[in-house]
């Protein structure tokens, strides 16, 4: 007899074999995966991702261990689950991918020359970045640069930018101690007070009451007024 057993949160085994051992596995639920903290791997993605995976196969053993360790959760199983995640991932695109020019449509790209500029910016987000400084990094004319940008980012290089620097201030809030100035100087912001008012336009919290929610997990968000 056919048998359904919900093991965790957005997961369920489906079996039907004699010994009553699921022969299929479907997950469902959301996975945010970024590069450097700002692009979004599969936000172009138009098409849904189907793979077979064999018993011998690197990424059906490293998503069963995964399924393993969150149906009977244990000391550091958050920790364990999360690097086993972000195995799951750079297998799939591996297996789905193995050339990295055919990855490309991964991170919403049509122009590889467009990687070297975001990458500057995702290593020197504090950098005083132009368009015309950006597109000479592209190798690239400022209006084609500018052009071909927003086709394959839906969104402009300044624009990028900023977003890259306020979550890059986001993981500093919540994981270090650095004053808040400190902070919005070490992104490329001069002016407190203008970094402040740019964080609270992208997360809708200003950024002393985001480092204090991150501290205190299941605390409702303060009222910004």
């Amino acid at each position: 007899m056919d048998r359904s057993v919900a093991m965790v949160d957005h997961m369920l085994r489906i079996g039907s074999d004699e010994n009553g051992l699921p022969d299929v596995i479907t997950t469902c639920g959301t996975i945010q995966a970024t590069y450097g903290g700002s692009i979004g791997m599969f936000d172009a993605l138009d098409r849904p991702i189907a793979v077979r995976l064999e018993k011998t196969d690197p990424l059906r053993n490293v998503f069963e261990a995964m399924l393993g360790e969150l149906a009977s959760p244990r000391l550091g199983t958050r920790a364990l689950t999360e690097a086993l995640l972000k195995q799951c991932l750079i297998l799939l695109i591996r297996k789905i991918a193995p050339d990295p020019i055919e990855a490309r449509w991964l991170f919403g790209m049509v122009d590889l020359r467009l990687a070297r500029a975001v990458l500057a910016m995702l290593e020197n987000p504090a950098q005083n970045f132009t368009l015309d400084g950006l597109a000479k990094s592209a190798g690239m004319s400022r209006s084609s640069f500018a052009s071909n940008f927003v086709t394959a980012f839906g969104t402009t290089p300044i624009d990028l930018l900023k977003k890259i620097r306020l979550r890059h201030a986001s993981c500093l809030l919540e994981s270090t101690e650095l004053p808040i100035g400190v902070i919005a100087k070490s992104i490329g912001y001069e002016s407190r007070t203008y970094f402040s008012r740019a964080f609270r336009h992208e997360f809708g919290i200003d950024p002393r009451s985001f480092r204090m929610r991150a501290r205190s997990p299941g605390v409702p968000d303060p009222k910004v007024v």
